[in-house]
């Protein structure tokens, strides 16, 4: 068998298979980042109401949900049903969850604030989770 840099290859092939390396290294270690945690970042919220959206963090790994772009100033969060297997925590407009233990959870929580008229408002969520191991 030959080397890799043989003249089978050239320059250009050899360029192209240390391309090809590094982009599986990357994308193998984007994988096992996002398998410890899968927010769902596929959810709206609305001001003065509440929506629900799903959570699948590992054992022991943080899994956060960050509020995006809104018309609205968060002055905190109030948690209004706490996991009953988990942890949350926040800070700012990021809430995070730590599952203890394999298995369904839920929580749920208002980000709570001013609108953009300068009334008192909030924004709520419902967070169905399953943890795995």
């Amino acid at each position: 068998m030959e080397p890799i840099g043989d003249r089978r290859f050239g320059v250009e092939g050899m360029r192209l298979y240390i391309f090809l390396i590094a982009g599986s290294l990357c994308l193998a270690s984007g994988l096992a980042e996002a398998a410890d945690c899968v927010p769902g970042y596929d959810f709206r919220v609305v001001v003065g109401g509440t929506t629900t959206t799903t959570m699948t963090p590992r054992v022991g790994k943080a899994c956060s949900l960050r509020l995006g772009q809104i018309e609205m100033q968060v002055n905190g969060v109030r948690l209004l049903q706490a996991p009953a297997h988990g942890k949350v925590g926040w800070s700012g407009e990021t809430v995070t969850y730590v599952g203890t233990k394999p298995g369904p959870d839920r929580f749920s929580f208002r980000w709570v604030g001013l609108d953009r008229y300068g009334k008192a408002d909030y924004m709520g969520v419902e967070v169905v989770v399953n943890v795995l191991p």
